[in-house]
């Protein structure tokens, strides 16, 4: 329970039991000391639940290009391309997005800073195929039936994946920590470019010095590496389902 709710919490709670004594259904005098903040049990924070071996990435990458869905199915592959926050993704915005310079610039991030992201050619593919259904939008992904949003919600992307039948197995941002395991342990990648295409904030000067580089050029033939890899280990191809849907 975040700290902001837990006051509200208790003070609904002490005005349920006032309600209860007046009305006489509980004692005089047993209005309880409610302190939640102390009393509840802590939440118990753990991982985002990520594919980290071949074939839990295969099953995760099957079950994300069967979905019925093209704007879900696209976003979510964006996701596992590029390795991007999925609230990022989902509000992934036209002119942000070089398709000549195959970059996607994230204006600010957690750290404060722009993110320079290189986008692999199954990336800009899907983006590409998003013009039919955004139009002059600003948005890249559209959102969809019933949504009061500009933009996909990114909740959308974790129903979606759930229905998919990979609750507890796969979350979008868990496709952050897939990228960071299994292309380390598969791929051979540096943890250094991986660290920095994840936009996380380091520490020290010689880290800060990687921060400003960026490892722009590094990352470009890293992350065309990790969707091919990701392909590879999914039994179709993004383009062959554009087709079969086309």
């Amino acid at each position: 329970m975040p700290p902001s709710i837990v006051p509200k919490a208790a003070g609904a709670a002490q005005s349920i039991l006032r309600v209860a004594i007046t009305a006489g259904a509980r004692d005089e005098g047993r209005l309880l000391d409610l302190n939640l903040r102390d009393n509840l049990p802590k939440r118990q924070k753990g991982h985002y639940s990520a594919a980290t071996t071949p074939d839990e990435v295969k099953a995760v990458m099957d079950a994300v290009k069967a979905m019925s869905s093209e704007v879900t199915r696209a976003a979510l592959l964006v996701c596992a391309y590029t390795a991007q926050r999925p609230g990022d993704v989902a509000a992934m915005r036209w002119r942000d997005v070089d398709t000549k310079g195959t970059e996607w610039i994230i204006r600010k991030t957690k750290t404060g800073q722009s993110h320079v992201v290189p986008l692999s050619r199954q990336s800009l593919a899907l983006i590409e195929s998003m013009t039919r259904y955004s139009g002059g939008a600003e948005y890249v992904f559209p959102p969809l039936a019933r949504q009061k949003s500009q933009h996909l919600h990114r909740d959308s992307l974790s129903k979606a994946l759930r229905e998919a039948g990979l609750r507890g197995k796969q979350t979008p941002h868990g496709l952050r920590a897939t990228l960071r395991t299994v292309a380390r342990e598969r791929l051979g990648i540096s943890a250094d470019v991986l660290e920095a295409q994840l936009a996380h904030a380091k520490r020290g000067e010689v880290a800060a010095a990687y921060d400003r580089t960026g490892f722009v050029e590094e990352r470009q033939r890293v992350m065309q590496a990790w969707a091919d890899y990701l392909d590879g280990a999914s039994r179709d191809s993004v383009m062959s389902i554009r087709r079969t849907n086309a």
